[in-house]
């Protein structure tokens, strides 16, 4: 693939050691004979904006290079203008440095060859060449997309028994493991591995894991079937090897997934084996149930690992539970919605237990969502602690007999107020000797109403370390949550970014580093 001198890119970066261009090769890169190619890992030419997950990546330069000094690099991401305005002096700053993928390099006789040391995730990524290398004032920069396409390569999703698994029963009818991209010479790669190190005699099939009956995961499957009964009380593996390529000529392995059999036989199906249930969870047969108005949240135990699938209303779900415990979410309900549901858990070795369980949905909840939170401030702690509450519905809230708490089991703190919250508007609560004027922090604009609770907010004030915060109604039911992330620095905020303002799961909240905090806004 020719480029343009615009275009040119060395694509360098290593672990260790770095390299710089001899006197004059830029200068014959600048003239038009670099040539910059991408190819797969067989060595056939593709399309940068649809790369592979592990691309070979080579520059030619018209002359070897010398291992010197640090001049280009791979950086996850495209290129921004803070990684463009970097790569225009030197050094390379920390912040930039954290996006480097690592990869291995070698040197040919006219330039070199880039391989990432590992398979890299679907996405966009950079290649650049600092502009002191080049003795200009603009870096170069090429641009690469590795492709989600299951033809693009190859991950170890899933595996059955689960990697650690123990007291496996010795008349395991089938062992898999799954992938989520395409394969070839699957089932001469891969094999079942006994105590002694060699391969069981076991018929392998692969292909699409729904195929091979295998419901709870999606991609390529490769199915394991002894023979004979395992060993008992004995280390297994499920070994792939180097022959285990992805769709464009990469090695998968070598790679394992190791389990221990138990003493004999497994007869009997999983059993229940339910966690303590939440405040405002409601224990049932299996586990423990979070019901909202229109959702409910499934935890799931059991006394061994398992595969669990579930139906309602004509809908179908499919999980691992390879620790022995699961999460279910079911979304997108109306109020009171009565949902009938069936349940099977299967272990390894292909015993079920069955459940069938009731469920309604509660009438329309407040619509209250805590967006906000404020544990670390510039001024003292805890007074000057602060929690965020948004009135996302298009009726109007009244406030009173509201509980916040930081405990699962515990009701925590009621709010005794007449304010009532109109449609769009927000919030804070505070502890009794907070100080509006305090001016360390984030400025609250006025007007804003402020509900103080107690001596601190929590059972002793917001940890620093992080800690869980729930939003219950004067019955006891969650209106919403916060997760136990980590407070970042002094007087920033974490702030809400899921959709679902009843969501309090970790991925749903982040630090607000641009605006720190946005208090009734």
């Amino acid at each position: 693939m020719q480029v343009s001198p615009l275009a040119l890119a060395v694509l360098v970066v290593a672990t260790s050691g770095c390299i710089s261009v001899p006197e004059g090769a830029f200068d014959k890169a600048m003239d038009g004979q670099a040539q910059l190619a991408v190819t797969d890992y067989d060595g056939e030419p593709v399309d940068p904006l649809k790369a592979p997950r592990v691309p070979r990546l080579r520059a030619t330069l018209g002359e070897p290079l010398a291992v010197e000094d640090e001049v280009a690099w791979l950086f996850r991401g495209p290129a921004d203008g803070e990684l463009l305005g970097d790569l225009e002096r030197a050094p390379l700053l920390a912040a930039q440095r954290e996006r480097v993928v690592p990869c291995a390099l070698s040197f040919t006789d006219e330039g070199l060859e880039l391989l990432p040391a590992a398979a890299l995730l679907p996405g966009e990524y950079a290649f650049a060449v600092a502009a002191w290398a080049l003795g200009g004032e603009e870096p170069l920069v090429l641009d690469l997309v590795v492709s989600p396409d299951p033809e693009s390569g190859a991950n170890m999703t899933a595996a059955w028994p689960a990697d650690g698994s123990i007291s496996v029963g010795t008349d395991l009818p089938s062992a898999w493991i799954a992938f989520d991209g395409i394969l070839r010479d699957a089932e001469q790669g891969v094999w079942l591995e006994g105590p002694d190190g060699f391969a069981i005699d076991a018929e392998t099939h692969a292909g699409p894991c729904q195929e091979l009956g295998i419901a709870a995961q999606h991609g390529t499957c490769i199915a394991l079937t002894p023979r004979a009964w395992l060993a008992p009380l004995a280390l297994h593996r499920i070994v792939v090897g180097s022959e285990t390529r992805d769709a464009h000529g990469a090695p998968i392995g070598p790679l394992a997934v190791s389990f221990r059999t138990g003493s004999g036989p497994d007869s009997l199906p999983p059993s229940p084996a339910p966690r303590a249930c939440a405040l405002d969870e409601t224990p049932f047969a299996l586990g423990c149930a979070l019901i909202g108005d229109r959702s409910i949240a499934l935890r799931i135990a059991a006394s061994e690992p398992f595969a669990m699938t579930a139906e309602a209303g004509g809908d179908h779900w499919s999980t691992l539970a390879p620790s022995a415990e699961t999460a279910l979410a079911i979304d997108g309900l109306e109020p009171g919605t009565q949902l009938e549901m069936s349940f099977e858990l299967k272990d390894s070795t292909g015993n079920a237990l069955h459940h069938a369980e009731h469920f309604e949905t509660h009438g329309d909840l407040a619509t209250l969502s805590i967006t906000e939170v404020l544990a670390n401030p510039l001024g003292p702690e805890p007074q000057q602690e602060r929690v965020e509450l948004w009135n996302f519905g298009d009726r109007p809230i009244a406030l009173d007999g509201m509980q916040l708490s930081d405990q699962e089991a515990e009701p925590g703190s009621g709010l005794s107020t007449s304010v009532v919250l109109d449609p769009g508007a927000r919030v804070l609560l505070v502890a009794d000797g907070f100080d509006a004027s305090d001016g360390s922090d984030v400025p609250i604009p006025p007007g804003t109403p402020l509900i103080r609770i107690g001596k601190a907010l929590g059972s002793a004030g917001l940890a620093n370390r992080g800690e869980p915060l729930f939003l219950r109604d004067a019955a006891g039911r969650r209106i919403s949550a916060a997760p136990g992330t980590p407070a970042p620095s002094a007087g920033t905020c974490i702030a809400r970014v899921s959709e679902d303002p009843r969501d309090g799961s970790a991925s749903a909240f982040a630090a607000d580093e641009v605006a720190r905090c946005t208090p009734g806004r």
